[in-house]
C-alpha cells in the first residue's frame, strides 16, 4: 500500500497552518478539519507503494496512476498489469515465485531503475520503450537474451548466471557498472564488451566477466587499459 506520513510530520503541518491564526477563540472544529485535511493533502502524496511478500498472485493497479515506485517482490503472481502506472520510475520485482514468465512494461516509459533478480520464472523482458532506463537488474533469471540498443541512458546493467551468450552494448555508452559473470559468452564476445568499454572512454567503472570464456589477446589488452582508467575488471584467466 502507499506509505502514509507519520504523526509528528502531520502534528507539525496542523501546528502551522494553526499557528496563522491571531487568537485561540477563533479556532473551532471546522478550522482543526480544515487543517488536517491541508496537513494530509501536503504530505500523503501516494508515490509509494510497498506490496513485497504478501502472498499475491494478482492485483488491480488502476488505482495507482501516481506511483512513482512500486515494490512488489517475492509475491507468487500468475499476472501482472502495470500499464496503468504511466508515471512509475522505480521498479522492484525480486524474488518473485509465482507463474508469471514475463511482464509488460511497453507503458511504463519513465522507468529508470527495473529490478528482476532472483526471480527464476521470468524468461523473457522487453525494455525498448523503456529510454530512461539507468539501471537494469535481471541476473539470476530464467532470461537468455537481451536488446538494449535503445537504453543509451543505461548505467548500470546486471545480468549475472543466467544463460547469456551474447549482448551488444554498443548503444549504451554511459555504462560504468556491468556484471555478466556466470554466462556463457565466447572469448570474442568478452572480447567485444571489453572493447566497447574502452572506446567509451569513460573512468572508474566496474565490469565482472568472470564465469565466462577467457578473454582473447585484445581483451587482455582492452583490460589492461581499463584497469590503467581506474576500472575494475573482473575475467576469467
Amino acid at each position: 500500500m502507499p506509505t502514509t506520513p507519520n504523526i509528528e510530520a502531520i502534528t507539525t503541518e496542523v501546528m502551522n497552518y494553526l499557528n496563522a491564526f491571531t487568537t485561540k477563540k477563533s479556532i473551532g472544529r471546522p478550522q482543526i478539519i480544515t487543517a488536517i485535511s491541508k496537513a494530509v493533502e501536503r504530505l500523503y502524496t501516494p508515490m509509494d507503494a510497498f506490496m513485497s511478500s504478501n502472498n499475491i498472485q494478482t492485483i488491480d493497479l488502476t488505482n495507482y496512476v501516481n506511483v512513482e515506485r512500486l515494490f512488489a517482490g517475492a509475491n507468487p503472481f500468475s499476472s501482472l498489469d502495470l500499464s496503468p502506472l504511466v508515471n512509475l520510475k522505480h521498479l522492484e520485482l525480486f524474488n518473485l515465485n509465482g507463474t508469471m514468465t514475463s511482464v509488460d512494461l511497453s507503458n511504463n516509459t519513465a522507468l529508470e531503475i527495473v529490478n528482476f533478480q532472483f526471480s527464476y520464472g521470468i524468461n523473457s523482458i522487453d525494455v525498448s520503450a523503456l529510454v530512461n532506463l539507468k539501471e537494469l537488474n535481471i541476473g539470476s533469471t530464467s532470461i537468455s537474451a537481451l536488446n538494449i540498443s535503445t537504453n543509451t541512458l543505461l548505467e548500470k546493467l546486471v545480468f549475472n548466471n543466467n544463460t547469456l551468450s551474447t549482448l551488444n552494448i554498443s548503444n549504451n555508452p554511459l555504462l560504468t557498472y556491468l556484471d555478466f559473470g556466470g554466462n556463457v559468452l565466447s572469448s570474442a564476445e568478452i572480447d567485444s564488451i571489453l572493447a566497447t568499454l574502452v572506446a567509451n572512454n569513460l573512468n572508474n567503472g566496474y565490469v565482472s566477466l568472470g564465469g565466462n570464456n577467457a578473454p582473447g589477446s585484445q581483451g587482455l589488452t582492452d583490460k589492461t587499459t581499463l584497469e590503467g582508467r581506474g576500472w575494475t575488471v573482473m575475467v576469467n584467466s
